[in-house]
């Protein structure tokens, strides 16, 4: 018997797998997961590249090679189909979480993003990832493909100090605050953080929508003078409540690991610096904010200014461009990733600004400040004034990012389940 069932031919089956890809109604694997099969095959496969990027027991040079030619591409060809094929989808922001918290679906989108740009750094400008990043406890390499897995595993799923794997002279350590604590303490000591920091979370939230700037249509800083009190208080609220975001995840991060015995307390030291070292943009951003991102953005911006042999100031603006870059994808997501809608321009300006500042600070302490009494330079009115320095120029230059992404209406959900500040305000019939 003759079957008159013919098979595909090899371009039916290309067009097929292609549509499948690309279909924007892309099926789900459970119905109470909101993530598209293939693109959590493609995340799987994007970590499962970058975790053998560091992995293979080669030598040093084939290592370099095969990760240059091979992996690199492979982990940035699948950010990109990611991040594609998200924004064709329906929901808002990257249209993977909860459709009720936009901003929560926006780190699908960073999650992405980042690994790519961790892949660089680590992959492309650090010579041998081993010897550079591995441990500084551990100063031998691994040797062995399940050592080197072991390894490759601690270095891309680890948050911010969780067995983190590379230290600098920046880093904030435990020395600074009072030694390391025991795990108990260690626990204690989140747990009251996520408590207070709820509560401070909600309040600034509550006022910002109050005041207007986190309702839609949206109150925006820039339209407000420079020198006004609401547009600094405003951009430094909205600075504040971004501290609480980032340290608030940190803390739910640290503590299961630490329970679990993942990690202990000293592998985990504070994210963020000290406020009151902060007395000079120079030191807010190298000691205070947090180093979650700070070495890939550093790295892939020195790493560029080397290759084309550019004068090293050259490589201070790029931290800040590569930086203002991934910020970007919080609002160009929000737009479906059209570019001719300006979307995520208010974050390249925020940080672009940045090195100006730096530059004007530093011709001001190299010219005038020595000009200065050393008994005005050491009071507490001189400090005083350069704090107010450090909280005017970021809180006015951040305002295009803050801007961007009220515009695009990603703060009008409540950030917190229950909130305190709205119920006492509703409690005494204040119109919240």
């Amino acid at each position: 018997m003759i079957s008159n069932h013919t098979q595909p031919s090899l371009s039916d089956r290309i067009t097929s797998l292609y549509a499948f890809f690309n279909h924007s109604n892309l099926s789900t694997p459970h119905p109470d997961i909101p993530i598209p099969t293939t693109i959590l095959l493609a995340y799987v496969a994007q970590l499962g590249l970058c975790v053998l990027g560091l992995a293979l027991p080669l030598p040093s040079r084939t290592l370099k090679y095969v990760n240059r030619g091979l992996i690199l591409p492979a982990i940035i060809s699948v950010c990109v189909y990611i991040y594609r094929v998200s924004l064709r989808l329906d929901t808002a922001g990257n249209r993977f979480s909860l459709p009720s918290t936009a901003i929560v679906d926006t780190l699908f989108s960073y999650a992405i993003a980042g690994f790519a740009l961790r892949a660089v750094d680590a992959l492309l400008f650090s010579g041998d990832p081993h010897k550079t990043f591995y441990r500084v406890d551990q100063p031998h390499p691994p040797r062995t493909f399940t050592q080197g897995l072991r390894y490759s595993l601690a270095f891309w799923f680890t948050f911010r100090g969780i067995n983190w794997n590379w230290r600098s002279r920046k880093t904030p350590s435990w020395e600074e605050h009072g030694g390391v604590p025991s795990n108990t303490r260690f626990i204690k000591q989140h747990l009251q953080s996520l408590a207070w920091r709820y509560l401070v979370l909600d309040g600034l939230w509550t006022f910002l929508h109050v005041t207007g700037f986190f309702q839609y249509p949206p109150i925006l800083m820039n339209d407000l003078p420079v020198l006004s009190p609401l547009r600094s208080v405003a951009g430094l609220a909205h600075g504040v409540l971004l501290w609480q975001v980032i340290d608030m995840t940190y803390s739910l991060f640290v503590v299961p690991c630490v329970l679990l015995r993942i990690s202990s307390a000293k592998d985990c030291p504070p994210q963020f610096g000290k406020v009151q070292d902060a007395t000079t943009l120079a030191a807010y951003w190298a000691t205070l904010w947090h180093s979650n991102w700070k070495k890939p953005f550093v790295g892939v911006s020195i790493g560029l200014t080397r290759f084309f042999k550019l004068p090293s100031i050259v490589g201070m603006f790029g931290a800040f461009v590569v930086s203002g870059f991934f910020h970007s994808l919080l609002a160009l997501s929000a737009h479906g990733g059209d570019w001719r809608s300006r979307a995520g321009m208010g974050a390249m300006i925020s940080f672009v600004i940045q090195p100006f500042g730096l530059i004007l600070e530093r011709l001001f302490m190299s010219h005038i400040l020595p000009m200065i009494p050393l008994s005005i330079r050491s009071s507490t009115p001189f400090k005083f004034l350069a704090y107010v320095w450090v909280t005017l120029w970021l809180s006015t230059t951040a305002s295009f990012a803050f801007d961007e992404v009220n515009k695009a209406g990603l703060l009008t959900e409540q950030l917190v389940p229950f909130s305190v500040a709205r119920y006492t305000l509703d409690k005494f019939n204040i119109k919240s």
